[in-house]
Formats: structure tokens, sequence, C-alpha cells
């Protein structure tokens, strides 16, 4: 089914946004291309920290606003 992240994403976000949140972020390992998903929905990139001893890369993403994110789903 297309546009199931969109729908999953749309409902999550107006869940934090009855809860009070304003301000989101998603963790995601490095090499996980949803990750162009989070930055096409306006999310910025914070940072990246290693993980384990298998050294996995994981990269911060933010939302400022909830509302922003809404805008775009």
């Amino acid at each position: 089914m297309r546009g199931i992240g969109k729908l999953l994403m749309k409902m999550l976000v107006e869940q934090y946004k009855e809860q009070g949140y304003d301000k989101i972020y998603v963790d995601v390992l490095a090499d996980n291309n949803t990750r162009y998903f989070y930055e096409y929905l306006g999310a910025k990139f914070v940072k990246n920290i290693k993980i384990g001893r298998k050294i996995l890369d994981e990269s911060t993403y933010v939302w400022e606003s909830v509302n922003d994110v809404l805008e775009k789903l």
C-alpha cells in the first residue's frame, strides 16, 4: 500500500501534538534510507553517534515543531 508511511507518521505526530509535544526527534541508523523520508518531512540532521562494539552509526533528526511536520503530511 503506497503512502502508508505518511499515514502512520501523521497519526503519530497528531498524537504527539495532542499530548502537548512540540519538538520531536527520531534516531535512525545512518545507512537506513528512511532518513531521506524524515528529511523530506523537514527533519534537520542533528548528530551521529557510535553504538556498541560493532560500531553502528546512528543519526538523530529533529523537528522543531509538530505543526511543521503536519503541514507536509
